[in-house]
């Protein structure tokens, strides 16, 4: 699982309750289904629900940032897109009605099995909603993995699972239940540790743990997942590689916790993604830019964020590779 798809989380707002699947899209309070809301009402209603899903999930309230509800909503509706559409069966492509009933008939051995380890059933519904679309895939993909749950080989031997049942739905659901439980007690330190586990499921417990070292601060550490997700575009290490080396040339650096610039690549170019872009990059990015005495070096790794940081603050960022080039007269 790539670390963007956590951002997934919250898409089954619009499917999941607390003991099985729905056909239908949630509504707000107005009545409005998520297609016909307004941008504003979609971030507003995704920003609700990602923290209702996440408190049935944890039994606590997660402090989602804003730049990763947004990241949220933004999924939710690629999510909706898919809706009715006939773009055939394949992966990330299917009409999600039929991704749905396939759900729904899994959904009772899936819960079933979660909750007999003490795991939120929505993990037991998520996982192989992320995985498969609830497809008990038979032929291993390029890394050996198979299956609803999508294990490898290894992973599933680790759990007690022979190579044929690996396409036992039941048997792969208590497997990735007792992963996620060991998961679970690996990051019970912090407050997101569902999410992180989620997370470990696919990238691998030790990884993620080596990404929050890197990555945490007094800052963002109430919001680790939102950290992780937050940095994942530009290095799979963070910002600490090119703060070091930045330290390393002579530079005094003072990072902004800012989350996402809002730009995404395309995304904020897009007219109906505008004013959310506008929105994020507005929100500590602008202003912590905007601020900086003129003399400040404004530096950034990402293409779209330099782009973005002259729009909204009419001052040109440079590449770490520029900086370094400069303080060093190479």
């Amino acid at each position: 699982m790539k670390l963007q798809k956590i951002l997934l989380l919250s898409a089954v707002i619009f499917f999941l309750t607390s003991s099985a699947l729905e056909t239908r899209a949630q509504t707000t309070q107005t009545g409005k289904v998520y297609e016909d809301m307004s941008r504003p009402e979609r971030l507003a209603f995704v920003g609700e629900q990602a923290r209702r899903i996440a408190r049935e999930m944890s039994g606590r309230d997660y402090d989602f940032t804003p730049a990763f509800e947004a990241d949220i909503q933004r999924a939710v509706t690629q999510y909706a897109q898919r809706i009715g559409n006939s773009s055939g069966d394949r992966p990330g492509k299917t009409n999600l009605r039929v991704v749905l009933e396939t759900g729904n008939a899994q959904a009772p051995k899936l819960i079933a099995a979660f909750r007999a380890r003490n795991v939120s059933p929505l993990i037991g519904l998520y996982i192989p909603w992320v995985e498969s679309e609830y497809v008990n895939i038979q032929s291993p993909n390029s890394m050996g993995a198979i299956g609803m749950f999508q294990f490898l080989p290894k992973t599933g031997e680790h759990y007690g699972l022979s190579a044929r049942e690996l396409l036992d739905v039941e048997k792969s659901a208590d497997a990735a239940a007792r992963y996620i439980t060991d998961s679970l007690e690996t990051f019970k330190g912090d407050p997101m540790k569902e999410a992180l586990a989620l997370l470990a499921y696919n990238r691998g417990a030790q990884k993620t743990e080596r990404d929050l070292s890197v990555l945490l601060n007094d800052q963002n550490k109430q919001c680790s997942i939102c950290a992780l997700t937050a940095t994942s575009t530009i290095a799979p290490l963070g910002t600490a590689p090119t703060v070091a080396a930045l330290k390393w040339a002579g530079y005094e650096v003072s990072e902004v916790d800012s989350g996402c610039c809002g730009m995404a690549g395309s995304f904020g170019f897009e007219k109906e993604h505008y004013d959310i872009s506008v929105a994020l990059g507005g929100r500590r990015l602008a202003p912590a830019v905007s601020s900086a005495p003129a003399g400040t070096e404004v530096i950034a790794p990402g293409m779209s964020c330099r782009q973005q940081i002259e729009h909204l603050a009419g001052r040109r960022a440079k590449h770490p590779a520029e900086a370094l080039r400069d303080s060093l007269q190479v």
